[in-house]
């Protein structure tokens, strides 16, 4: 497989993934609230906590995509958004557990200030194709999270 066929395959790979977990937000609300006995206002956290970060990644990554060594800071934030997934799953306090989440969407942030702007530069006469299935991916992704939900809970 060549460099521009493994960036496409990875750049989706991540898509499907970050859209399972973006939807899966919603789903794991009440398994938080029995898991740390948080109160409906602290439990409206959430979606703050995941998008905050993410935001602000995405518009300081995007706006400095052409100066960043591109595969390394997307190893880094692969592995750091990884990291703080793990501690999510084993957070002890709510507290904890948000905190993680600010840094995992910050992370997905990252890549996701990458992903487009890598695409665009390895099919630059095929951009509006790329990104369509780059929706599209999306979209199952996102499309996928409540059957995923329902399987593990």
């Amino acid at each position: 497989m060549d460099e521009r066929r493994r960036w496409t395959a990875a750049i989706f790979l991540f898509t499907i993934g970050d859209a399972l977990a973006l939807q899966v937000r919603g789903a794991i609300i009440p398994s938080l609230r029995a898991e740390f006995g948080a109160s409906e206002a602290l439990l409206g956290l959430v979606a703050p906590a995941g998008t905050a970060g993410f935001i602000v990644a995405i518009l300081l990554v995007g706006t400095a995509a052409g100066r960043l060594d591109v595969r390394k800071t997307v190893l880094i934030a692969l592995a750091v958004a990884a990291l703080a997934f793990l501690v999510m799953g084993a957070a002890p306090i709510y507290p904890l557990f948000l905190a993680f989440l600010l840094v995992q969407g910050s992370m997905d942030g990252v890549v996701r200030g990458l992903d487009r702007p890598i695409l665009s530069h390895l099919y630059p006469s095929q951009r509006g194709r790329i990104f369509n299935v780059y929706a599209l991916v999306w979209a199952v992704g996102a499309a996928a999270a409540p059957l995923f939900v329902n399987a593990v809970l």
